[in-house]
């Protein structure tokens, strides 16, 4: 047996227990057994089990009811999936139709304007309708953002069909809702809202990523990129001015994704020109300034890397130092 096999806790008889004959939920329920043991133990009234039997006979109690609840709260969550996605997909479908009514009968009152006025007063009263309930909705859903209530915003998405590309009011001073909670952010972006929206929707007048980058987190920084947030030789400029500031593995690894995106979005003129201008700062902070000569550095290597990849006409990857580091590529050589 391996290391990375599953070794039998001591005081649990294997015998009954041959891996080979386990389903695969059962042994990931008896390796969570394994790591959680002792907690289990000390709280095995829990799980309804005798505490007066012995060692062996308890543990495996134990272990059958711990096995017992994990396959009732899969199946619950395959239920809950399967019930939200019917329910989604029961709306939308209910949105399409509605939609069609309104084309439909819009044009039918526009045909029959002179023999049966009544039927455009019908077609307003119901549109009308329809788009008030549109409105409700969208300031409920603004409710809950600016409440931070990730919960009921992924309620009103999934189950009611709210759309998220829209902006978002408050429901009494009709203002614009700021989003500065990043959790909710990645709710809304991951169900299509725009990243680059920088009208007072996000935080402030500035795009989400700008604040990201000033936030130093490189983990929000590579989503927001990954969902389409614009970079440009400013927001590279910018990134490395904080790093510069407050050098941390983050913020170095949030210059690199940039300067990926940057490399893989921009004409060759804008990525010369962007690499050009940071070259010319990095030296200048290299001979001028000793305590930032290092940080400098780091930054030249990943720029003499990103200009090589760039010159070999291979996309640019550069190496990642923060909570999920990557390894080293080979020391560069001189762009042609």
């Amino acid at each position: 047996m391996t290391e990375t096999q599953f070794r039998h806790p001591s005081h649990i008889p294997a015998e009954p227990y041959e891996e080979d004959l386990l389903p695969d939920q059962e042994i990931v329920a008896r390796k969570s057994f394994e790591m959680h043991g002792q907690t289990l133990k000390k709280q095995a009234w829990l799980y309804n089990v005798d505490s007066e039997t012995d060692e062996k006979t308890h543990a495996a109690q134990v272990l059958q009811s711990f096995i017992q609840q994990e396959d009732i709260k899969r199946t619950q969550a395959q239920d809950t999936a399967r019930t939200t996605w019917k329910g989604h997909a029961y709306l939308t479908k209910t949105r399409n139709l509605a939609w069609c009514g309104f084309w439909a009968m819009g044009a039918a009152s526009l045909a029959t304007l002179s023999t049966a006025p009544w039927v455009l007063l019908i077609t307003c009263i119901t549109n009308l309708a329809f788009l008030g309930r549109l409105c409700n909705q969208q300031t409920k859903l603004a409710s809950a953002i600016q409440a931070e209530d990730s919960f009921e915003i992924e309620r009103l998405i999934h189950s009611e069909g709210v759309q998220s590309t829209y902006n978002f009011y408050r429901t009494s001073e009709n203002t614009k809702v700021i989003i500065k909670n990043k959790k909710i952010a990645r709710i809304l972006i991951e169900n299509g809202l725009n990243p680059n929206i920088c009208d007072n929707t996000l935080v402030g007048d500035i795009p989400l990523l700008n604040y990201t980058i000033r936030d130093g987190d490189a983990e929000h920084a590579a989503f927001l990129t990954g969902h389409g947030a614009a970079t440009n030789e400013g927001t590279f400029h910018l990134a490395m001015r904080h790093y510069m500031q407050k050098p941390t593995e983050a913020r170095l690894d949030i210059c690199n994704i940039i300067l990926e995106q940057v490399a893989a979005t921009t004409t060759d003129e804008t990525w010369k020109k962007t690499v050009y201008l940071a070259q010319k700062k990095l030296h200048k902070h290299a001979q001028n300034h000793p305590k930032t000569r290092t940080r400098a550095t780091r930054l030249q290597q990943s720029l003499a890397y990103a200009m090589n990849q760039k010159a070999a006409g291979l996309p640019v990857r550069l190496p990642r130092h923060g909570k999920h580091p990557t390894p080293a590529l080979p020391a560069p050589k001189p762009a042609p």
